[in-house]
């Protein structure tokens, strides 16, 4: 009887046989890291000392990579990486030594900060070499200014300068400008052209200092604040495809760090400054947020980015310290757009962009590939012979080797299915916003609505936003005005979308579909069918209103006023779904609901005044409640003896196996705040 036994089964045997062969080589390497400043600069600051000789490449990189943290992307076919070099290396960065691995050769590296990747020279060309821009930022004498902006107009690409005042910044597209922000400094936009080192010196913007910024209960001159207070330019923010407010400022703020998203409408984790706390969850270290005065507990997705005036972020305790505690982690304050002097202005933006892959090298195999790589695992049983076992053997097949029989039916017929290809597309982010903006004598308003559509790379994964706000603001006589800002968005994140994970376990010959074309349920024995998760019946809407009505009241004392704020946000989530292949294809499903509902009333008082021309007080005091609650109502179901209403009759499943769970929770806070700031002949 032909014993075989499968890819998989063979794994710890191939292993143990491949490293007795690596004893044959001599082999030493030391690595010493010296790793002194954030990760932005990771690939500048680390230093490495390596001797090795007659060593694969492959086995230096390896060793690269379990020492450091750097990682190396490369195609097996293109790059060549079985040539023995040897060398030695004493306190040397990591392109150094790339630049003697690769010496003579038509292998060019690029290197990102951790990433480093590899390609044959006729893939890269001179745009390759020329992608990554170094320098250094100063001050008018000379001094490294850490924490500069350094960004690409018109993108969300950029980075910050270290301690030192070094950055690097990739992926630079042609005819890029790159322009360097820092607090109190001017401005510098520079044209990269053919330059791969810029350094530049910014000097001081007397301007940028009379510039006024939103600091929580008020406003005030950039000179006469203490603390570290930054704003985000929106007018360069509005011309980047991006979901949320929060993903276009990716990069434009020193200290603000943004995380990436890997769903449609997903809002990204932020923070400022980095870790303030010991925890290390995101919403641990997440800023206050605060919108037109009042703390929002929202999904910041729900803003639409071109209803936004300006954002200011505070960064330190003394800029942040007028909302207490809860603004350890820094606030970031954003104010919507109202009414402007002049006749009514109708405003049109839409936007259409395509999502997909930054690299097209990271997909499962194809069959030749794959076949290609069982073939080099069984080299020592039977798929090599010669005595150098080089030479392919005729005999040998794969088929034997698989786990199934449809699998080896599909390879015997030739199937070369790719499920990557079946539940990928071509994504999409498209936005369409209409506003009418305006003031008369007493009455300003702004009106605005607007729509954007997500289609992820990933199939099913979909969103789709639809936002209208109504912002007024009215003079009542002389020594009174009142006004709202209001907003309404309604969210649908329906649709359970695929693993990609999936896609790199099903291997290309293994059949997806029946006879009539209709997806199997079991492929590679027991494996759900990949394809049937984006038939899971998937309901997810939420909605969100907010609304804040305020007044403002000039006392009978000059430079004395009142204002009181009374603000709602009124949120709801209801998420529901059903999978009839689920516990053994007898079902499941649920209905979830929760609603959420906050108010805040604020009475704010503020004396503003100046005596002799000197001397300028401005003072804030401000006592509030604030009272947050939520109900939620959890029903879940399983093996249905009808499964044709879905999550819309729960009550066919078993009851044994039927679940519910209601609750909810309250809570209030009562506060009191002041602040007094004193300025000098304007100094």
């Amino acid at each position: 009887m032909k014993n075989s036994k499968t890819f998989h089964e063979c794994g710890n045997h191939i292993l143990i046989k491949t490293l007795r062969i690596m004893r044959i080589s001599v082999f030493l390497l030391s690595v010493f890291v010296l790793q002194t400043f954030a990760s932005d600069t990771y690939s500048q600051e680390t230093r490495l000392s390596m001797d090795f000789s007659q060593t694969r490449l492959v086995d230096v990189i390896d060793e690269i990579e379990e020492n450091t943290e750097f990682y190396f992307l490369y195609n097996e076919k293109l790059v060549n990486l079985d040539r023995e070099v040897s060398a030695t290396f004493e306190n040397q960065k990591i392109d150094k030594i790339l630049a003697k691995l690769f010496e003579g050769t038509d292998i060019v590296y690029t290197i990102t900060d951790r990433k480093i990747i590899l390609a044959p020279e006729f893939l890269q060309g001179e745009k390759q070499q020329q992608n990554t821009i170094t320098g250094v930022v100063t001050d008018e004498d000379g001094m490294p200014l850490p924490g500069v902006s350094v960004q690409i107009e018109g993108t969300n690409i950029g980075t910050i300068t270290d301690v030192n005042g070094k950055y690097t910044i990739s992926d630079i597209p042609e005819n890029a400008t790159l322009k360097f922000s820092f607090v109190g400094m001017k401005t510098v936009e520079v044209e990269v052209a053919n330059q791969t080192i810029i350094n530049i010196s910014l000097s001081a913007d007397a301007m940028g200092l009379e510039e006024v910024v939103v600091v929580g209960y008020g406003s005030m001159r950039k000179s006469d604040l203490t603390g570290a207070v930054a704003r985000v330019d929106m007018e360069d923010l509005s011309e980047i495809a991006n979901v949320s407010v929060i993903q276009a400022m990716q990069g434009s703020v020193a200290g603000l760090n943004v995380g990436a998203v890997d769903q449609a409408g997903e809002s990204p984790d932020i923070s400022v400054r980095g870790q303030n706390s010991l925890s290390s969850r995101a919403a641990d270290n997440k800023p206050l947020i605060v919108v037109d005065g009042i703390i929002f507990r929202g999904n910041l997705v729900d803003l639409n980015t071109s209803d936004i005036e300006s954002v200011d972020i505070l960064k330190d305790a003394s800029s942040a310290a007028i909302y207490g505690s809860q603004a350890s982690n820094g606030v970031m304050i954003i104010t919507t757009k109202k009414g402007a002097e002049g006749k009514p202005i109708i405003n049109y933006s839409g936007s259409y962009s395509l999502q997909t892959p930054s690299s097209s090298s990271l997909k499962p195999m194809g069959r030749d590939e794959l076949t290609n790589i069982i073939k080099d695992a069984y080299w020592a049983n039977g798929s090599r012979i010669g005595p150098d076992y080089l030479e392919e053997n005729p005999d040998f097949t794969v088929d034997d080797k698989l786990a199934t029989i449809d699998m080896i039916n599909g390879f015997v017929d030739g199937t070369d299915n790719s499920m990557w290809d079946l539940i990928t597309r071509n994504g999409f982010i498209n936005k369409q916003n209409l506003s009418v903006r305006g003031k008369t004598k007493d009455l300003g308003y702004f009106f605005s609505g607007g729509m954007t559509d997500v289609e992820g790379y990933i199939m099913n994964d979909n969103y789709r936003k639809y936002n209208y706000r109504i912002n007024l603001d009215s003079k009542i006589n002389d020594w009174m005005s009142v006004g709202m800002e209001s907003f309404l968005t309604s969210s649908d994140y329906s649709g359970a979308s695929v693993s990609s994970g999936r896609a790199f376990n099903i291997h290309p010959w293994t059949p997806l579909y029946d006879e009539n074309g209709n997806p199997l349920t079991k492929i590679q024995k027991e494996q759900l069918n990949p394809l049937l998760e984006g038939q899971i019946d998937d309901s997810n809407k939420r909605l969100n209103l907010f609304v804040n009505l305020h007044a403002d009241i000039k006392l009978p004392i000059k430079g004395l006023n009142y204002r009181l704020n009374f603000s709602q946000n009124y949120r709801t989530n209801n998420h529901d779904q059903f999978d009839e292949y689920a516990v053994d294809y007898q079902g499941s499903g649920y209905k979830n609901s929760s609603i959420n509902y906050d108010y805040t009333v604020d009475n704010i008082l503020t004396y503003i005044k100046t005596f002799d021309d000197v001397h300028k007080v401005n003072g804030t005091l401000v006592y509030g409640v604030e009272k947050r609650e939520q109900s939620y109502t959890n029903v879940s179901a399983q093996v249905f003896t009808d499964d044709l209403l879905g999550y819309y009759a729960l009550q066919e499943g078993d009851p044994l196996l039927r679940n519910i769970q209601t609750g909810g929770w309250q809570e209030q806070s009562l506060y009191s705040m002041g602040r007094i700031n004193y300025t000098y002949n304007s100094k």
